[in-house]
């Protein structure tokens, strides 16, 4: 899905502003096309008119009103490394079909893919209709008393995590078309208002946290949260979820969870050049109260038959429960009330209270066999497609362009593309997400002189290279330089 702001009209100061003329653009009878003339459905909202200008380089800002509009549409078959051109044109009447829209039944979001059903708590069942498997109950939050610091979570005394498991949730639908659709997902959640008064002294008598016997406070403050559960019309990339709320509470931790049903006695999560294989169940060598443990871009669960994989925006504590289904936990917040280093520093602004926004993605799978294409669309999650609207010109490249490409008959992450620091080289690298051998090649377009293979730091460490194999050592990072033809 690429959604973009396009400007219909404008009226620049420099002639006159008409405004009644922009106030009364007809945005109907467009037709979305790309450069074969083939028609594309897109959904139009948020339009409005707006000031901008723009700033050219040898004259004087150039002010205008637009009549605005965020369009959302599907970007089919945009090859890796590559641009594709798009327009709007003026027609009588559309050849598109109207589609049939994602959510025919009452909460329930359905493509050729998945099927998602909303269940009155507002958790989801989901449908993966390439493996036939269910996974019940996702979408569950936690939440529990905190009485730790920013290093370590320490679950208050006597205190059991309540969750919205057994609550009622109010299930609306916002957002229906053919391209994709919305369910916003309500949950009005009373929760202790902090711990009681004792936490206090225990941090400023520097009592250890995993020591601590604070309890959470019999005062109760309401938590709403507010969940936005999206599914396009080619949703193989999974199930989109946005959620936000006001946190006024402090000492407590709120978490998402999702049953995995999978029996597996380990997972994977995203480390730093690295997918990393991690054990459910800790070392006996493991002291401290809980077992959270670090992700990038996400955490992964798998057996031979089924998968899931959660991707995220930022949000990078994870744990796996295995009293419960194995199930994923991803922490949302942490509201605590000191630093947690030797002495006494108390830090009121890690309570994080105010309004909160959280971004992630699950993707259920085919277990081992495709788990490094999700891999990928996990990768690809958290990197926004880049746009950019352009006036009718011409030029020498095509509307249509791909720079350049790779292939691999093995799971390689490509990390960065980058213009180097001190020369005009483009570097890429990647990594090789497993403990065997990998290879790939890198094929370039008339714009690339040469390649060779680079340091960390940019400089050439290998001969010249040039359409033969690049071969990669178990998790090895490998990174690649190229020379633009300064002729093109």
């Amino acid at each position: 899905m690429a959604t973009v702001e396009i400007d219909f009209i404008r009226s620049y100061f420099a002639d006159g502003v008409n405004r009644k003329s922009i106030e009364e653009f007809d945005l109907d009878g467009y037709a979305l096309v790309d450069l074969d003339g083939k028609e594309y459905a897109y959904h139009i909202d948020d339009v409005k008119i707006v000031f901008d200008y723009d700033l050219p380089k040898h004259q004087f800002r150039q002010p205008y009103l637009a009549k605005r509009a965020t369009v959302s549409f599907e970007a089919k078959d945009v090859p890796s490394f590559s641009h594709r051109t798009f327009a709007f044109v003026q027609i009588a009447k559309s050849t598109k079909a109207d589609e049939r829209s994602i959510a025919q039944e009452a909460n329930t979001l359905e493509n050729n893919f998945l099927k998602v059903e909303i269940n009155p708590n507002g958790s989801l069942t989901i449908l993966d209709k390439q493996t036939k498997e269910v996974f019940p109950n996702l979408l569950i939050y936690e939440n529990s008393g905190d009485i730790g610091n920013e290093y370590m979570y320490k679950q208050a005394s006597e205190d059991l995590p309540i969750t919205t498991e057994d609550s009622e949730a109010s299930v609306e639908l916002i957002e229906n078309t053919s391209i994709r659709a919305t369910y916003e997902i309500i949950h009005q959640w009373e929760i202790p208002e902090s711990a009681e008064a004792m936490l206090q002294q225990e941090q400023q008598q520097l009592v250890g946290f995993n020591t601590r016997k604070s309890k959470r406070s019999n005062k109760k403050i309401l938590l709403t949260i507010t969940t936005k559960v999206s599914l396009e019309k080619n949703g193989t990339g999974g199930v989109n979820v946005e959620v936000t709320y006001d946190n006024n509470a402090k000492d407590h931790r709120l978490r998402v969870l999702f049953p995995t049903t999978i029996e597996s006695s380990h997972h994977y999560a995203d480390s730093i050049f690295e997918v990393a294989k991690r054990n459910n169940v800790p070392s006996e060598e493991w002291t401290n109260p809980d077992y959270s443990q670090h992700q990038q871009a996400f955490v992964s669960m798998h057996d031979d038959v089924k998968g899931i994989t959660i991707a995220n925006k930022g949000l990078n504590e994870y744990e796996i429960l295995r009293d419960k289904a194995n199930t994923i936990a991803i922490t949302l917040l942490r509201a605590v009330g000191e630093l947690g280093d030797w002495g006494y520093f108390p830090t009121p602004e890690a309570q994080c209270l105010g309004a909160h926004k959280a971004s992630f993605k699950i993707f259920p799978h085919i277990g081992n066999r495709n788990r490094e294409i999700v891999y990928h669309d996990a990768y690809q999650y958290a990197v926004p497609w880049s746009t950019l609207q352009l006036p009718v010109q011409t030029g020498e490249l095509s509307g249509n362009y791909q720079y350049f490409s790779y292939k691999s008959d093995h799971p390689i992450a490509q990390t960065s593309l980058k213009v180097a620091t001190n020369k005009k080289d483009v570097m890429i690298r990647f990594f090789n997400m497993m403990d065997q051998p990998g290879s790939l090649e890198i094929k370039a377009n008339p714009l690339i002189d040469t390649k060779y293979e680079s340091n960390v730091i940019e400089e050439k460490v290998n001969e010249w290279i040039d359409k033969h194999q690049i071969n990669l050592k178990p998790y090895e990072i490998k990174t690649i330089g190229m020379i633009p033809n300064r002729k093109k």
